[in-house]
């Protein structure tokens, strides 16, 4: 019997695409398109941005304005002229306090010499001055020239001055000295004092409702 062969149609090799079915081009996107959606989203922020900051803008400028209005009502509920007033007062009373803690009751100097004068002593003129301006030295320097019923009363006047803090003193004269005791023709003593007083004792800002000092003078 003769054996049949049956042609299988499974080809054994690849088959050739024909026609446009086996060349189609590959397309491939071109780089201008990338920079142009880069562009385009670049653009469209940039125009959100400026959008915000005009928003931003506007709302600053409507608080400011709502700020304004609100200030406006504020200064309605005071009374202006009056407070200038109060200002101008207010400098006023400044200044006499300025004044006033820096005023030197120079009478109190009188005072001072009277309590550290002993008996049977007396002065005769007195010069008074102070540190100039800008110097270091603001004490009040004292001079007098005085005299004494005699020697021993001119002795027992320097011993007074040693002493000044029996006689409450001590922190308001500085530097008392007693120089240049002569005997006259009278046979009196004179001499010279000199010496400096601290001026924050003679602010009159503390003699206002101060005790009033013992005028009793020294004795031998």
């Amino acid at each position: 019997m003769e054996t049949k062969f049956q042609t299988s149609f499974i080809p054994k090799k690849p088959v050739a695409p024909t026609g446009m079915a086996g060349n189609v081009p590959i397309i491939k996107r071109p780089r201008s398109s990338i920079v142009m959606v880069i562009a385009t989203i670049i653009f469209i922020g940039s125009l959100a941005a400026a959008g915000g900051a005009y928003s931003w803008k506007y709302l600053l400028v409507s608080n400011q304005e709502s700020y304004k209005a609100d200030l406006e009502k504020r200064e309605a509920n005071f009374d202006l002229p009056l407070i200038t007033e109060m200002k101008h007062v207010n400098v006023q009373i400044n200044t006499a306090r300025q004044l006033l803690n820096s005023h030197l009751a120079v009478s109190q100097v009188f005072d001072s010499v009277a309590r550290l004068t002993a008996e049977r002593v007396r002065f005769l003129n007195m010069e008074l001055s102070s540190g100039a301006p800008g110097s270091n030295s603001s004490e009040v320097k004292i001079n007098m020239s005085g005299s004494g019923l005699d020697l021993f009363t001119v002795a027992f006047q320097a011993k007074v001055l040693s002493e000044l803090e029996k006689y409450g003193l001590r922190d308001v004269v500085k530097n008392p000295i007693l120089t240049d005791p002569t005997e006259n023709e009278k046979s009196d003593v004179s001499f010279r004092f000199s010496a400096s007083i601290d001026p924050q004792t003679l602010l009159y800002s503390k003699t206002i409702g101060g005790a009033a000092p013992s005028d009793q003078p020294p004795t031998p």
